[in-house]
């Protein structure tokens, strides 16, 4: 019997990975419920995490979620990436495992859930679907042309300049496209959360959050930064959106 209990929009790929997660601990056992109220409440979400986790629509093949004491330097979130190369030796696949750091997403036990929003959003719907293209652009076209220059004749310029601005150029990109993604899971959750509340009490459906709810977001995932206090400080302020570009 499954430990998690599915709707039929789940795939079997996902389920498999969901059910392996809770069948690791107690403490994996509680992310991957978590995993899964967080995915019933934001379909667009349920969608990534299964796109990942059958390796179609473009994501990088999700094999594996692990509940770790703590993950890298960061502590919240990371994927250990496997490229696969084709015969020809250039990229055709990437296969991730996402390593989630109990110690900076859970308190007492208990699911930050906002904060778990935030980092699977980054990871699956931001780097596990640009993870194709950014190790395609890494191993297909920098590295070569790293090691073309590299074996320029002596006395020839060897100016990397271009080549590792561009390879730094897409790195930052994927890393603010991870942030945006990571944070648009945690405004859709939170205010599903919110319309959940209000059905109860039979009270008309939100379709945005105002400047305190968005900080709230904030204050409660990674994204305080993002935010403009007026001076002010985290304390007591309405929060306004910081608006940042990625390009």
């Amino acid at each position: 019997m499954p430990i998690n209990t599915y709707t039929s929009n789940y795939s079997a790929g996902l389920q498999t990975l969901l059910e392996n997660l809770a069948s690791t601990n107690p403490q994996s056992a509680t992310l991957s419920a978590s995993i899964v109220n967080m995915l019933n409440k934001d379909p667009a979400f349920l969608s990534d995490l299964n796109n990942a986790a059958n390796g179609s629509g473009g994501f990088a093949l999700l094999t594996e979620i692990k509940y770790t004491a703590i993950v890298g330097s960061s502590g919240f979130a990371n994927m250990q990436p496997t490229v696969v190369f084709g015969a020809n030796g250039l990229v055709t696949d990437v296969k991730m495992v996402m390593n989630i750091g109990f110690d900076r997403i859970s308190s007492s036990g208990s699911i930050n859930i906002a904060m778990l929003r935030d980092v699977v959003g980054h990871e699956v719907s931001g780097h596990a679907r640009n993870a194709v293209s950014i190790n395609s652009a890494d191993h297909d076209v920098t590295y070569p042309a790293l090691n073309a220059m590299a074996n320029q004749p002596l006395g020839t310029p060897h100016n990397y300049t271009g080549i590792v601005q561009q390879y730094l150029n897409n790195h930052l990109q994927d890393e603010g496209i991870a942030n945006i993604a990571g944070w648009n899971r945690a405004v859709t959750g939170y205010l599903a959360d919110i319309n959940q509340q209000r059905a109860a009490n039979g009270l008309a459906a939100l379709t945005s959050l105002d400047s305190a709810q968005l900080g709230a977001v904030a204050a409660s995932t990674r994204n305080l930064h993002f935010f403009d206090t007026g001076g002010k400080g985290s304390q007591g302020s309405q929060g306004k959106p910081r608006v940042r570009s990625c390009k």
